[in-house]
């Protein structure tokens, strides 16, 4: 990261920095120019100066800088000269420095930063912010602001380590130059639609809340700058009027503008007051507020990533511990159960639709357990074809080595019971009740009672798994722990994908919480994937149409989809397809890899994504209509190839 001296520092007179010049091969001291020639700025590399006469571009010079007792001699070089556009007559050169190494003049930088003033640093740091920071992108006619440059302010002085101090300094500076007497920063509450004072000093939000009404509601829904008095006909302005009175405040004048996030999100409303001699606020002073305001906006970006982050590491840290993720009472009920099961062996018995995280609980168990030292085994009962085969599985020949056998003194989880047949269930009761140094447990989709008033459920097995029960609720029945939830999944998938951290926009937040999930956080969490990996070069993720299965797949054999014409390229510019289309077709040939090339059957694809059978095959023969659509695919051959796989 930067520091504060590897930027142009705007320097003043009063700062006490001298220079002494003379041509290459002379001695400085014979040639003192200070009074033709005015040091503008400093850094690193070079210098800038004001002078009254133009230099020669490449002519080369020998420089002593002085500041208090230090002194920095260098060979310096004109690089270019040009007239001020501020200032009549007047020159502004730059000269770099030749010298390789630039650590003493960094040194010498850093001593004149060090010893000055509080507000002279103030003023530094707003001005070099404005000077180094903000872009002008002309095309749009919009300010862009370097994120990197905040980032680096924030760790100038520890004082200035978190956003609301640097933006308190960033309004004082403000403050001063437009010559006001006071500011305030009103923080916006969406939900409540009201506004409050934000206290930057004290890093806090005041108690006294305000409805936006007046002024202020012109300047919430409009997104407009407001300047003005409050002469006798403005003076009843509801907004104002309320304010008098609760906080015995007298205001003659003021400027008003917005505040929007880099996602274009309200944040809050910027307030300076009475400008000297009861005057109105200047055009000058409305460019510097707007500047200001978007200053501002960027910075509680940074500020809300940055905590983001922290907090979603903080979330990583409670899931490696076994933890499930989210503050609900369901799922507090579901860590309690996980942390005493933890200390015994007994069977335990887990029930939950398809991707609640059955199977994740029975694991976290196991680990937190006294049998973590030794290996966890899986059952999937959807590959249970009959009793001899289940017999195998548990069994040792002169083939292979059977479960009890490989997982002897650890855990196995048999994974949705619920699917074997009556046979297959006398076969696992049989082989668990005779085996003693394994703990099982079971999952199942369907609950402990529904199976106990089951003709197709043997009533001894289900007993045996009777001690210990717990149901996962489903994740609409538990909205709460969807926002921590997509900050971890976020988190996540971008450490796994070797991505910086993503921002998510707040209409996925919204939409997310209002969305059923009938795949739970399998689903949620493969949402979460595809949204990431189809905009990896955004800093922002926003909100495209929500389907289950990703739209991009690491798996999936690139070659299949230029085949048939299926690519990014299609979604974006051809508007032909629409992203639901597209993730139709995306899904057949999808699945049909999965079922061709890596000859997994049905059962395993649901294993896979966490969704049933029945919704697979649902899904696509839907999709399969739009293969015949787009790439002219005889239906029937498609209804074949579901036959046949199926």
């Amino acid at each position: 990261m930067k520091s504060l001296r590897e930027y142009r520092i705007l320097l003043k007179a009063d700062d006490g920095v001298s220079a002494l010049f003379s041509h290459a091969g002379h001695n400085p001291s014979n040639a003192n120019l200070l009074d033709e020639y005015t040091l503008h700025d400093i850094s690193s590399s070079g210098i800038g100066i004001k002078c009254d006469h133009a230099f020669k571009v490449n002519e080369i010079y020998n420089i002593t800088l002085s500041y208090n007792s230090r002194q920095f001699e260098s060979v310096i070089k004109v690089v270019h000269c040009t007239f001020s556009r501020e200032e009549k007559d007047v020159y502004l050169t730059g000269l770099e420095f030749q010298d390789q190494s630039n650590e003493h003049i960094e040194e010498f930088i850093h001593a004149i930063i060090s010893d000055m003033s509080k507000s002279r640093k103030r003023e530094l740091m707003y001005e070099i912010l404005k000077n180094e920071g903000l872009v002008v992108d002309h095309e749009e006619q919009s300010l862009e602001l370097s994120t990197s440059i905040v980032l680096d302010l924030f760790s100038m002085f520890s004082k200035y380590s978190n956003s609301y101090g640097l933006m308190y300094l960033f309004l004082e500076e403000v403050k001063r130059k437009i010559g006001a007497r006071t500011f305030r920063f009103y923080k916006i509450d969406e939900e409540t639609k009201n506004i409050s004072v934000y206290d930057f000093e004290k890093g806090e939000q005041s108690k006294n809340y305000f409805p936006i009404i007046g002024v202020m509601k012109d300047i919430y829904e409009k997104g407009m700058t407001i300047n003005s008095r409050l002469s006798a006909k403005l003076g009843e302005d509801p907004f104002y009027k309320m304010f008098k009175v609760v906080n015995q405040v007298e205001i003659n004048s003021f400027l008003l503008t917005p505040v929007y996030d880099k996602n274009g999100v309200r944040l809050g409303i910027i307030e300076f007051t009475d400008k000297e001699d009861h005057q109105l606020f200047s055009e000058f002073d409305i460019k510097e507020v707007s500047i200001l305001s978007f200053i501002l906006g960027v910075t509680f970006s940074i500020d809300f990533n940055y905590q983001t982050e922290k907090y979603a590491k903080k979330l990583k840290a409670f899931y490696n511990d076994g933890v499930l993720i989210g503050p609900s009472e369901q799922n507090r009920y579901v860590n309690s159960f996980i942390t005493e099961n933890s200390k015994n062996s007994d069977p335990i018995f887990i029930s939950g639709q398809f991707g609640v995280g059955k199977k994740l609980v029975g694991v976290i168990i196991h680990e937190k357990s006294d049998r973590s030292n030794h290996p966890i085994g899986h059952i999937n009962c959807h590959n249970i074809d009959d009793s001899i085969s289940l017999s195998k599985v548990f069994n040792s020949d002169q083939f292979h080595s059977g479960y009890k056998e490989q997982y002897s003194g650890g855990t196995i989880i048999v994974k949705d019971i619920n699917f074997l047949g009556l046979k297959e269930q006398e076969e696992l009761l049989k082989e668990i009740s005779s085996t003693q140094d394994i703990r099982f447990i079971a999952t199942s989709t369907e609950s402990f009672e529904v199976l106990g008033h089951s003709k197709e459920f043997l009533p001894e097995l289900l007993e045996y798994f009777s001690v210990h029960q717990v149901r996962i609720p489903s994740l609409k029945e538990r909205t709460e722990d969807i926002v921590p939830l997509i900050h971890f999944f976020t988190y996540d998938i971008c450490l796994e994908n070797n991505l910086t951290m993503k921002s998510i926009s707040s209409d996925i937040f919204n939409i997310f919480q209002s969305y059923d999930w009938p795949g739970n956080i399998s689903e949620l969490k493969i949402a979460i994937e595809r949204l990431i990996i189809l905009q990896a070069d955004s800093s922002l993720v926003k909100y495209k149409r929500i389907k289950t299965l990703p739209i991009v797949d690491k798996d999936l054999n690139a070659n299949i989809l230029d085949t048939f014409g299926l690519n990014f390229e299609i979604v974006v510019h051809n508007t032909d397809i629409t992203f639901e289309e597209f993730e139709e077709l995306y899904f057949y040939f999808y699945v049909t890899d999965l079922l061709e090339n890596k000859n997994m059957s049905f059962f395993e694809i649901s294993e896979l994504l966490d969704v049933s059978i029945d919704s697979i095959k649902e899904k696509m023969s839907f999709s399969a209509k739009r293969v015949e659509e787009h790439f002219e695919v005889e239906i029937e051959s498609v209804n074949t190839f579901l036959e046949k796989a199926g």
